[in-house]
């Protein structure tokens, strides 16, 4: 059996722990023996919901990750990593760089998931650049969602001919998947019946461009008078964009349904499903 630990330390629900819940959950459980790093925070109920890996074993890292001394914790890691006896360490996301070196120290062969294109609008300053490189030269194995993903990595990185780098896109788990064309239940449920409607699904939070669909909205009510716009998510920005609704007196045509399981059903009410970001996203 190989043992496998993924690390995180994201705390809100947002694409990459869809890619987390999706790949925990089909792992053979002949094959794998798993555990999860992750901080108390780490949203388990949005991301596992009642279909928890029964293989999965759960291990918090909130006071390695909150030990100021760099040297402590890299210390700390080494000897956890050791200790559990794994042989590979995923890491979800390129945001772990002590946690990888010390994978690398502890032996360990590592793999690392990038969800997202490289953001550094002004350059990417050479701090970040070496500790970037580091991160990267400690993988055994790099996972771009994207084709774009990759090429924008490793051109902004220098790396030339990287036979470690592959591109897997994201998976679907087909079995949630329970699309139904005018789904009536759920638009009487919204009381959209006779609406055209418009979704945005995501985390309410400013990389995703929420305010500019709100600003939008009068100009597509013009054209399309029976509208209605759906947001789905939850996030810092909640209180903010409810805010900014009501200033432009657009109450009557947003509903904010905050987080939702039923994320397929309210795609299959939508007439439009945008996502206005303005992050370089996969």
């Amino acid at each position: 059996m190989i043992k496998i630990g993924y690390y995180t330390t994201i705390t809100f629900f947002g694409g990459g722990e869809v890619y987390l819940k999706i790949l925990l959950n089909n792992l053979p459980e002949k094959q794998f023996d798993s555990t999860l790093f992750c901080m108390r925070k780490f949203p388990l109920d949005k991301v596992f919901g009642d279909r928890f890996p029964p293989n999965l074993k759960l291990h918090y890292i909130d006071e390695i990750e909150n030990e100021t001394s760099r040297l402590l914790r890299v210390i700390k890691l080494i000897k956890l990593f050791k200790g559990k006896g794994l042989s590979i360490i995923h890491f979800n996301g390129n945001i772990c760089k002590i946690p990888a070196i010390a994978a690398k120290l502890a032996g360990k062969k590592v793999v690392a998931t990038y969800h997202v294109l490289p953001h550094y609008p002004e350059g990417i300053p050479f701090s970040e650049r070496v500790k970037e490189r580091i991160f990267w030269s400690c993988c055994d194995r790099v996972i771009y969602v994207s084709g774009a993903g990759k090429k924008a990595w490793e051109r902004l990185l220098g790396i030339k001919d990287s036979r470690k780098s592959r591109v897997v896109y994201n998976g679907v788990d087909f079995s949630e998947i329970k699309m139904r064309k005018g789904n009536f239940n759920l638009k009487k449920e919204l009381n959209l019946e006779k609406n055209s409607v418009v979704g945005m699904i995501s985390r309410l939070h400013p990389m995703k461009g929420h305010r500019y669909l709100i600003e939008a909205a009068p100009l597509i009510k013009k054209e399309i008078p029976d509208v209605k716009f759906v947001l789905s998510g939850d996030g810092p920005l909640e209180e903010e964009l409810k805010k900014m609704v009501r200033e432009k007196n657009l109450e009557d045509l947003f509903l904010f349904l905050g987080f939702r399981e039923d994320v397929i059903e309210i795609i299959g009410i939508c007439d439009v499903v945008v996502f206005p970001s303005i992050f370089k996203e996969n």
